[in-house]
This record gives C-alpha cells, structure tokens and sequence, in this order.
C-alpha cells in the first residue's frame, strides 16, 4: 500500500468516528500493480484508438494479475489471460490459469472484454465496461 493511501484511510477512520471505532478491511496487493494507480494511456484497439484508463479489479473479478516484472510487454499487475500471455506470469501460473477458467464466461458480455490485438502492448489484458483496463491495486 503506498503511503498516501494509508493517509486516506486514516482520515476516513476520522471522518466515520463511530463509538467502537472503524475497521477497513484490504487485501494484500501485488506490488506491481501500484504503478498503474490513476494511470492512463491511449491504445488501439479493434482497429479504433481508445483511451484506457487503469481502475482496481472489482470484486467479482477473481482473474489473477500478471506478477512477472520481466514480461517484455509490461503488463505486470495487469489482469492478464494467462493462456494468451503465460509470459506476463512467474510464479503461480496454474492458479492463475484456474482461476481465468472461473472467470473466462464473463468475457465478451456486456461487462468485461479483452485486448485481443497480438500487437498490442496490452495484449491479453481485460478490460472492463470499454476502456478501462484492470489492475490489482487497492
């Protein structure tokens, strides 16, 4: 978590002030993904040129995020297709891809699309309500 998130916690603890004080929950994220907090890029996709902007994963997208810093495309921290990036995963690509197989349905609905140019810097990469594409940050 980065310092100024851990800030804004804080004052949200304060703001709430209930009597038995305020718990926020938060799971662990995968380093790599901090770097795409507030991020945006322009990309082409589908023979358009779209502006992507980065958002956290909801929570009913149970896709793992790429967690290989040396991927030649930079996805880590990215929700990634494992099958058409293996690449973008080092250590647990079975689980990543387990948990693609879980989610995989949900792609191509009204929801949740993926970058399937293979000369895209974000090949593989999901994309969620048509220009946002998905880290695992907070």
């Amino acid at each position: 978590m980065r310092e100024q998130d851990i800030i804004v916690f804080k004052e949200a603890t304060r703001a709430i002030n209930r009597p038995n004080g305020v718990y926020i929950l938060v799971r662990e994220t995968n380093p790599l993904s901090l770097k795409w907090i507030g991020e945006s890029e322009t990309h082409i996709h589908r023979g358009n040129k779209l502006h992507f902007t980065y958002w956290p994963k909801p929570i009913h997208c149970k896709a793992k995020t790429a967690d290989s810093p040396d991927d030649p495309r930079g996805r880590g921290g990215l929700v990634v297709d494992p099958f058409r990036a293996p690449e973008a995963f080092r250590s647990d690509r079975p689980e990543a891809e387990k948990r693609w197989m879980e989610f995989k349905s949900k792609v191509g609905g009204p929801e949740f699309d993926i970058v399937d140019d293979p000369d895209s810097a974000r090949y593989g990469c999901v994309i969620w309500r048509k220009n946002k594409l998905l880290h695992g940050g907070l």
